[in-house]
C-alpha cells in the first residue's frame, strides 16, 4: 500500500516580467513575482509537501538570465529544497541553458529537466514522468508544414506506449509537463506550426495518478482527462487579456483509495481591472477607482470617442486619466471609426467562422485546436486589412 504524499504545484513564475511597455507607466513585475514566491515559501515552510515540483517558465525570457536574476531564482530553489526535493520542468521562456546547472543541483535535491527522458525513480513513494517544452519544428524537422500535427501526435502515441512499461503501482505516477493541452484555450497566442498540442488522451489514469501542469496562466481542471491534471495557474496575472484569470498554486495529497485532494493557494497577485467609458464619461472613472478601495491593482482605461466627442486631442485624455490615479497603467483612445471598424470584422469573422465550423462537421473533423488556428489566423488578416 502506498503512503500517502504531498505535493506543492507550480509553475510560470515569469521572474524578469515587465508589463505595457509602451505605456508611461510600464511595470517591472519582479517585486510582485518576489512577493508571490515569499508567500509560497511561507506556505511551503507550515504545510511541508513531500516534494514540489515547478511546471516551467521559471524566467520571462529565453536568453541567458542576468547573473542577478539567476542568482535570484536559484536561491529560491535552493531554499525551497531545504524543506523538500524540488522538481523543475523547463518551459519556453526558460533559457535552455539552465539545463547545465542538473549535474550540480540534483545533488543538493533540485532537479532540472530538459528533455524526454525515463522517470525519475530516485524517490520513495513516487516515481516522477517529466514534459518539458519543445517547438514542434525542433522535434520535426523534415517534415511538412500540414504534416505537424499528425507526426507529433502518432509519436506522442509510441511515447506513451513506452512510458506504460514504468508505471507501475508501487509508487505513485506523477507527471510534470510545460505543454499546451489540445482544446484548452489561453492567451498567448502561438503558430499553428511552433505549438505541439497534447490530447487529452495523454493524460490516462493508467499512467499517471496526477498531472501538474504549466504554460496555462489560469488555474484549470483538464476535463475529459481520466487522470487528475491540473494548470497551476502563473504566480501573476501578465496582461490585461489575464484579468479573469484564477492564479497562485496548488497543494496536492494523494492517498490511496480516494481521488486526489488538490487546493488553491493563494499568493496575493494584484488584480486586472478594465474600465471602458465614452469621452463625456471620463469624471465617472474617478469614481469607479474609488470602488475598488485600497485594494492594490492594476488598471486599464478603454475611452471611446464618438462623433459628438470634444475635439481634443488623443494626448489629453491620456494624460488625464493617467492624472486620476497611480493604478492606471495603461490607457487607450479609440475613435468611432475604429469601433465601426472592429464591429464590422467581428460580424463577418462570427460568419466565416460558423461557415468552417460547419465545414469541419461535414467532413467529420473535431478537432477544436484546429477551429482555434483557424479563428486566430482569420481575425488577424482581417485586422492587417482594416489597418
Amino acid at each position: 500500500m502506498r503512503e500517502t504524499i504531498r505535493l506543492l504545484h507550480t509553475a510560470d513564475w515569469h521572474w524578469g516580467l515587465k508589463s505595457w511597455k509602451d505605456s508611461p507607466r510600464s511595470k517591472d513585475r519582479n517585486p510582485e513575482i518576489r512577493s508571490a514566491l515569499e508567500r509560497l515559501y511561507t506556505y511551503a515552510q507550515k504545510r511541508k509537501p513531500d516534494y514540489i515540483l515547478i511546471a516551467g517558465d521559471l524566467f520571462n525570457h529565453y536568453t541567458a538570465p542576468s547573473e542577478s536574476d539567476a542568482k535570484e531564482i536559484l536561491s529560491f530553489l535552493i531554499d525551497f529544497s531545504r524543506i523538500a526535493p524540488v522538481l523543475v520542468v523547463l518551459g519556453n521562456h526558460d533559457w535552455r541553458g539552465l539545463a547545465t546547472y542538473h549535474l550540480f543541483s540534483s545533488r543538493v535535491g533540485i532537479y532540472i529537466l530538459s528533455s524526454l527522458g525515463e522517470p525519475l525513480e530516485a524517490f520513495d513513494g513516487i516515481r516522477i514522468f517529466y514534459f518539458p517544452y519543445f517547438p514542434l519544428r525542433r522535434l520535426l524537422r523534415n517534415c511538412a508544414m500540414g504534416e505537424l500535427q499528425d507526426k507529433a501526435r502518432k509519436l506522442l502515441v509510441e511515447y506513451k506506449a513506452g512510458l506504460k512499461r514504468y508505471a507501475k503501482n508501487d509508487k505513485w505516477n506523477v507527471l510534470v509537463g510545460h505543454l499546451a493541452v489540445e482544446g484548452v484555450s489561453y492567451q498567448n497566442e502561438f503558430t499553428y506550426a511552433s505549438e505541439l498540442f497534447v490530447p487529452k488522451d495523454f493524460f490516462s489514469s493508467d499512467l499517471f495518478d496526477y498531472v501538474a501542469l504549466g504554460h496555462i496562466h489560469s488555474r484549470r481542471k483538464i476535463a475529459g482527462a481520466s487522470a487528475c491534471s491540473y494548470y497551476s495557474g502563473s504566480l501573476v496575472r501578465v496582461g490585461f487579456g489575464e484579468e479573469n484569470n484564477e492564479v497562485g498554486a496548488l497543494w496536492v495529497e494523494l492517498k490511496e483509495g480516494k481521488n486526489p485532494h488538490v487546493e488553491p493557494i493563494d499568493v496575493g497577485a494584484k488584480i486586472l481591472k478594465t474600465f471602458t467609458v465614452s469621452a463625456l464619461e471620463i469624471d465617472e472613472v474617478e469614481a469607479l477607482l474609488k470602488e475598488l478601495g485600497d485594494e492594490e491593482a492594476y488598471v486599464r482605461v478603454v475611452v471611446n470617442l464618438a462623433g459628438d466627442s470634444p475635439s481634443f486631442p488623443v494626448s489629453y485624455y491620456r494624460n488625464r486619466v493617467f492624472s486620476l490615479d497611480e493604478r492606471v497603467v495603461k490607457v487607450v483612445v479609440r475613435r468611432e471609426e475604429r469601433l465601426k471598424r472592429e464591429k464590422a470584422i467581428s460580424q463577418r469573422s462570427g460568419d466565416i467562422v460558423y461557415m468552417f465550423k460547419e465545414y469541419l462537421k461535414m467532413r467529420g473533423i473535431g478537432s477544436g485546436a484546429l477551429l482555434e488556428r483557424f479563428k486566430y489566423y482569420y481575425k488577424k488578416v482581417e485586422e492587417d486589412e482594416a489597418s
